[in-house]
């Protein structure tokens, strides 16, 4: 991972007060499904990055937090499920 990161194939994305607010408003949608908190601030920043055209596919092992994001309009690859 350092070396991807070296190769600059990641970039680092500063977490700002909107992604606050917009994963205050995740935790809020979905509170029924009882929605943790640095899973919506994952998702809020995801959302962010999606919506400026700089990601196209949300990677993520957690079930509920895929269920979550493709509701919330992300392609989905879920790398534990065929």
């Amino acid at each position: 991972m350092l070396r991807d990161i070296a190769q600059s194939l990641f970039q680092h994305v500063r977490v700002t007060e909107p992604h606050y607010r917009e994963a205050e408003r995740l935790i809020v949608t979905f509170r029924r499904r009882r929605f943790r908190t640095l899973d919506a601030l994952q998702l809020a920043v995801a959302l962010d990055l999606s919506r400026r055209g700089m990601t196209e596919y949300f990677v993520c092992a957690d079930t509920r937090l895929c269920e979550t994001a493709e509701e919330e309009g992300l392609v989905i690859v879920n790398p534990v499920q065929p």
